[in-house]
């Protein structure tokens, strides 16, 4: 499969060091990266695969919300996270985060994964 990426994206991913794949069904485009590392001691497991679906239009159509499996509950809780729920996409199931920009915060011609995935970081760390 051809990347549907732009490059800037590729490269940053790159540069993160993470493990992390292209994938596509009929539909529906993504980029899931595996091992990705959550907030110490905020989730029963230090890590956790990572899916970024990514629209038709990107990078001028906004990235939306993120999935992770397994699943994470809060530490020491034992609860799960606000405003989640479970889908399967591209053959495993996920633990969406229904997490969104407000009306005109994603900047088209700026924004791109690595401001999506600090929008994430900062998602899992205010998790409650």
């Amino acid at each position: 499969m051809m990347s549907f990426l732009p490059s800037d994206d590729q490269a940053w991913l790159k540069e993160q060091g993470w493990a992390y794949e292209e994938v596509a069904e009929v539909n529906k485009r993504g980029v899931i990266v595996r091992r990705f590392p959550l907030p110490p001691g905020k989730f029963q497991v230090p890590e956790a695969d990572i899916l970024i679906q990514v629209p038709q239009g990107y990078p001028d159509a906004n990235l939306d919300m993120f999935w992770l499996s397994p699943a994470l509950h809060l530490t020491p809780s034992g609860k799960l996270p606000n405003k989640i729920a479970t889908e399967v996409h591209f053959g495993t199931s996920w633990q969406r985060w229904s997490r969104h920009y407000k009306q005109g915060q994603w900047r088209r011609g700026i924004d791109d994964i690595a401001s999506h995935f600090a929008f994430v970081a900062q998602e899992l760390r205010k998790a409650s």
